[in-house]
């Protein structure tokens, strides 16, 4: 497939972004990126353009507008992240930021954890319902958030009550191909000085296969806070997703399994409790994250053998940190957490506990974050990490930001205890990394033009590989392996309400020291690059937005090749090294008011998405089918 022509423009650029500016007014604002004040990427909130970190902010509101509804559709939109689906709606949905691993990305909903003990994270079913924005932050960030921020953290914060305390609202409704439909309903508002969100939705689609590949999702969510006394602050939150998937695909990727499903219930529940003493504050934060899954196989004929698979995984955790501004420009957090980690298939149970410090520095034109934390498990011990972390701007407003970090991924349950197909290995270690970064970012034509650069070079070291042993296999310690390249980035106010943004993500992967798998088609191929990330990606938009609220939005995404490994079934088994094709696929949407059905609501909304507009023939994953072109429409009540 020959590269298309916004992919060489895009490659001539003069400067990239890891994050674009957004001191816009609303009428001017880029339909995908907002977000003047960022809490993801340091201890303390800070204006977007002081962030000393590579950062992107996805506006809930814009999202939607786009008829975008699942997490996994959003992060196609950022510069470094990769999105690998393995079939049809709700399918397992693998994250890779800056070509790191599947499990080396925190996500994260109102400062919960979504990941399972040891990272592992399906983003496939994560819908967007009731969410006010998402924060993107690449590098390491295990000196914030402990385990599993290797790469970046992503992190989604719901809705909050309007601050007039004015009731706001919306019903969105939509169905089309695939016997696909969305309905999801969202209300915010104050009652008795207790600000109050709340949300539901229900998501479902037959599938893309012919038979047995249903999907369904009921989510729920709501998020409130109030002020009990004098200088304390309570907030909480809370989200269950209960989510069905049928898969009639093997391990190849045949559709050849009639009634194979999967089911997942989670619940995510977090408070905290802030008190200002002076100028000093102190905060309490309480998560909980209770999982119950399974895969389950009836008998495909009668007296046939049947197999099922549950899990229970619990992760609950306490935060308590202390922030004291010294000065006007330079603030200390001080802080500890411990956490419980609990899993039923294998049985298992880890207690974690972590201190940690920040400085922050933010005068004048120089912001610098320096931060240290220690953690200590009950299965792996001591294992310390460091961010520093600076942003200077220069005159023709230029700002420069560099990152030097260390960040871990602690073993799973899988790779630390007793299996059915391993014995535990009580001297294994965390996965861990060493990263750095540099970028360089410019405001052009009175800021209509922002477009900035950034390199970055990560080492990954002690990977975890399962060993095949008669005498009994385990997972240990060996491999090694680096990501580097660089992330461009351009946003630009064409005229009046109309913007473009566009990405362009090289990357470089390989595999510094094989794993255990001796094999030319080994995962872990010593010289061979780390599987499913693209060398090249690239994404370009364009979004008009007229005065009385008509949308349309315009986008292509392009993956480049990258390598993968084709299974096969009977009578060989075996595997095959292939290179995915590269792909270009384009997605439609518009919103067009019906100022006619006003129903003392503001007007209603005819919507329109067209993803795959050319119905665009790609994989993912190799052997695995991908959706056509897809039409949805439907209309959206707000008040």
């Amino acid at each position: 497939m020959r590269t298309p022509l916004f992919i060489v423009l895009l490659s001539g650029a003069p400067f990239v972004s890891a994050s674009l500016r957004a001191q816009q007014p609303d009428t001017l604002r880029d339909t995908a990126y907002v977000g003047p004040v960022v809490v993801t990427a340091t201890r303390s909130p800070l204006a977007r353009d002081r962030v000393p970190a590579s950062v992107t902010v996805l506006d809930g509101a814009s999202l939607r507008s786009q008829g975008i509804t699942h997490l996994a559709d959003a992060l196609r939109l950022a510069p470094g992240m990769a999105v690998v689906q393995s079939g049809s709606y709700g399918a397992q949905t693998a994250l890779f930021t800056r070509g790191g691993q599947g499990n080396y990305t925190k996500v994260l909903v109102d400062g919960v954890p979504l990941n399972d003990p040891g990272g592992t994270l399906d983003i496939g079913s994560l819908t967007l319902d009731n969410v006010e924005r998402v924060e993107i932050v690449r590098g390491p960030t295990s000196v914030l958030y402990g385990s599993d921020a290797v790469t970046g953290v992503v992190q989604l914060f719901t809705r909050r009550p309007p601050p007039t305390g004015v009731p706001r609202g919306s019903l969105d409704a939509r169905g089309g191909t695939y016997g696909s439909y969305d309905v999801d309903a969202e209300i915010a508002g104050k009652v008795g000085g207790v600000g109050v969100a709340v949300g539901g939705a229900h998501h479902a689609s037959r599938g893309i296969y012919a038979f047995n590949s249903a999907y369904r999702n009921d989510v729920a969510s709501g998020s409130g806070s109030l002020e009990p006394w004098i200088g304390a602050r309570l907030r909480a939150s809370a989200r269950y997703a209960n989510v069905s998937a049928h898969f009639p695909t093997d391990f190849t990727g045949a559709p050849v399994d009639p009634n194979a499903y999967r089911t997942e219930r989670r619940t995510l529940i977090g408070t905290e409790l802030t008190q200002r003493v002076a100028r000093a504050e102190v905060g309490l934060s309480v998560a909980s994250n209770l999982a119950d899954a399974s895969v389950i196989d009836p008998a495909n004929d009668p007296g046939g053998t049947s197999s099922s698979l549950t899990s229970h995984t619990v992760r609950q955790s306490a935060d308590l940190r202390l922030s004291l501004p010294w000065a006007a420009a330079l603030s200390t957090t001080l802080g500890g957490s411990v956490e419980r980690q609990h899993q039923l298939s294998p049985d298992a149970d880890r207690r974690n506990a972590a201190a940690y410090a920040e400085l922050l520095r933010n005068t004048g034109l120089t912001t610098l974050a320096l931060g240290l934390r220690v953690d200590h498990s009950s299965t792996y011990g001591e294992f310390g990490t460091y961010r520093v972390s600076v942003s200077r701007l220069f005159p023709g407003a230029i700002r420069a930001r560099a990152t030097l970090g260390t960040a871990f991924r602690e073993p799973s349950f899988f790779e630390s205890f007793d299996t059915p197909f391993s014995v535990a290995n009580r001297a294994i270690r965390p996965e861990r990394t060493t990263s750095w970064e540099a970028g360089l970012e410019r405001a052009l034509l009175r800021e209509r033009l922002t477009a900035g650069v950034t390199y970055f070079d990560q080492r990954f070291v002690d990977l975890i590989d399962y060993r095949f042993a008669p005498s009994g296999s385990t997972y240990e310690n060996i491999a090694r392996a680096r990501a580097a390249g660089a992330e461009l980035e351009l946003h630009a106010l064409l005229m009046a309400n109309l913007v473009a943004d566009a990405s362009y993500t090289v990357l470089d992967t390989r595999v510094l020291h094989s794993g255990f798998d001796p094999s030319p088609f080994a995962t872990l191929r010593e010289g061979g690059p780390l599987l499913r990330r693209p060398k090249r990606s690239a994404s370009l938009g364009v979004a008009y937005r007229s005065a009385g609220g008509a949308f349309v939005d315009a986008r292509v995404a392009y993956v480049g090749e990258r390598e993968d490994r084709l299974f096969h079934g009977a009578p060989t088994f075996g595997t095959e090294a292939v290179t995915l094709d590269p792909y270009a696929k384009v997605d439609l949407s518009a919103a067009l008011p019906l100022t006619i059905f006003t129903l003392s609501l503001r007007p209603l909304s005819a919507t329109l998405r067209l993803d795959n507009a050319f119905a665009t023939h790609y994989e993912s994953v190799a052997g695995y089918a991908t959706p056509g072109r897809t039409l949805l429409a439907g209309l959206r009540a707000e008040f």
